[in-house]
């Protein structure tokens, strides 16, 4: 009995090792084929736009604290305790981007959460072009791709929890011979987790925002100076950083000198504001 119970989980062992390793080859061929592809596109310059940097950097969600923040050092919103409230516009003041008149549509008194803040964003018009800008220039991936990648990774995924439970409920006792399986349904979350990721950004977007982090920090580069020259009194300094959100799109909301300032507009208070620009899934819009 011990013996045929040993070789049936032996062979059960076998197939779930070459259905794991066959969905992992599948994972692994498709974002090398989507490299490919996109490393025979035109090479882009980075974007100079802080909200173009910002949703590349890290999201939709440093795209919020950035674009508070440039309403907060414009003098747009005041943010308290229970929220961000609406001021009205100063005399001679920049031109708001069509994000931040997502924000200010609700009109001078009312006040918002950063929660509702990027709900807002994410459902506007402006963050669907900022998006669809960055996928054009191949900084990040089409939603045809990405869509792909999460399913196989599902499919994989499953295929892992289900050799996980075959070997946790048909054990008899917690070792051999259903051990094997367990490390091979282990080794398969491993090896996704390690070779099988697509991730938020391409190749291109991943060269782009470490160029744009090593121009920022050496300031020694000339992609910002146009930008600087431009933006008039948008650059000045405002609470450590500059007040058009660059220093937020790039560095997150710890670019924020003032503690206060910096929680109100980040609830971690800039504990998760290093961003996911290399992560997958969750952060992108």
């Amino acid at each position: 009995m011990a013996i045929t119970m040993g070789m049936g989980m032996g062979v059960g062992t076998a197939v779930a090792a070459l259905l794991l390793g066959a969905s992992l080859t599948v994972l692994i061929r498709l974002r090398r084929r989507a490299e490919a592809e996109h490393a025979k596109r035109p090479a882009v310059p980075p974007p100079g736009d802080p909200l173009a940097v910002a949703l590349l950097a890290g999201g939709t969600q440093r795209l919020t604290h950035t674009v508070l923040f440039r309403l907060h050092a414009a003098g747009r919103i005041v943010s308290g305790r229970r929220g961000h409230t609406v001021q009205p516009p100063r005399d001679g003041g920049p031109d708001r981007t069509d994000a931040e008149r997502a924000l200010l549509r609700e009109g001078l008194g009312a006040t918002f959460t950063t929660a509702k803040a990027h709900e807002a964003l994410v459902a506007s018009a402006a963050v669907e072009r900022l998006t669809s800008r960055l996928v054009a220039d191949s900084f990040l991936w089409d939603e045809e791709t990405t869509r792909r990648w999460k399913r196989l990774s599902l499919g994989h995924g499953l295929l892992c929890v289900a050799a996980l439970l075959v070997a946790v409920t048909a054990a008899p006792d917690p070792y051999a011979p259903y051990l094997p399986l367990a490390l091979l349904a282990a080794a398969g979350f491993a090896a996704q987790h390690a070779f099988g990721r697509l991730g938020r950004l391409t190749p291109a977007g991943r060269s782009a925002l470490k160029w744009l982090r090593a121009e920022y920090e050496t300031r020694n580069g000339s992609h910002w100076a146009a930008l600087d020259r431009g933006a008039g009194d948008a650059t000045a300094l405002h609470l450590g950083t500059e007040a058009n959100g660059l220093g937020v799109a790039l560095r997150g909301t710890k670019a924020i000198s003032d503690a206060k300032v910096r929680r109100r507009i980040d609830l971690s208070g800039g504990s998760n504001s290093g961003g996911c620009g290399g992560c997958g899934g969750g952060c992108g819009g």
